[in-house]
């Protein structure tokens, strides 16, 4: 059983200049060897190269009275995640036995088995982490009801000496924006604005006085 299937972006948020890959990824080895029961957990997936944020699209409908456009914002729909790596070892094996605990059984079947969103989310949560140069996370976007989209193993050629790069489009229902300890930022931004008002409302002069 997969879990927590962390991805770390080694590529920002470096406070040393000119810090290599290498490096980066040496600094988050240690990290993990420090933080193994504290801020960092599960599989991470080193070998990625680079990875799109999540990003929304909120559908708008017009409607117009006399001479005057009035727009209102619909549905919010959230785009797929790209990510690109590099096959290290056994990163198409890793990929394919996922998609087989998600039901795929490499072949017809008559029967009512197959692909399932609850056998990619069984195998752990997806996060996308964004970590400075010691390997402490800054913030991280959860996928909520994740699932592969599409998975491209890459081109070879004789004319080439460099690493096969695979694709993968992520789907998933939405994603939250979490704080390093796992708390999600708009919730704790709503608590705060209520307490706000509330200590606002309890300033004097604001009270209600009895008759």
């Amino acid at each position: 059983m997969l879990n927590n299937l962390d991805f770390l972006d080694i590529n920002t948020q470096s406070t040393r200049t000119g810090a290599t890959n290498v490096e980066r990824v040496t600094a988050l080895t240690q990290a993990q060897a420090r933080n193994k029961t504290k801020d960092i957990k599960g599989d991470f997936w080193w070998w990625v190269k680079s990875c799109t944020l999540p990003s929304y699209e909120i559908a708008m409908s017009e409607y117009q009275l006399v001479n005057q456009k009035f727009k209102y914002p619909g549905m919010l729909v959230w785009n797929d995640v790209s990510i690109s790596m590099v096959d290290t070892s056994a990163v198409t094996e890793r990929l394919m036995a996922m998609l087989g605990l998600a039901g795929y059984g490499e072949g017809p079947a008559c029967d009512n088995s197959g692909i399932s969103k609850d056998g990619f989310t069984n195998q752990g949560d997806f996060r996308i982490q964004i970590i400075d140069s010691e390997g402490g996370v800054l913030k991280q976007w959860k996928l909520e009801g994740w699932f592969f989209r599409n998975v491209r193993f890459g081109e070879v050629s004789y004319e080439s000496d460099e690493l096969v790069t695979l694709e993968m489009a992520l789907g998933y229902d939405y994603a939250v924006l979490e704080n390093s300890k796992g708390g999600s930022v708009v919730g704790e931004l709503k608590e705060t604005i209520e307490k706000e008002r509330e200590f606002a409302n309890r300033a004097p002069g604001r009270g209600v006085s009895g008759a």
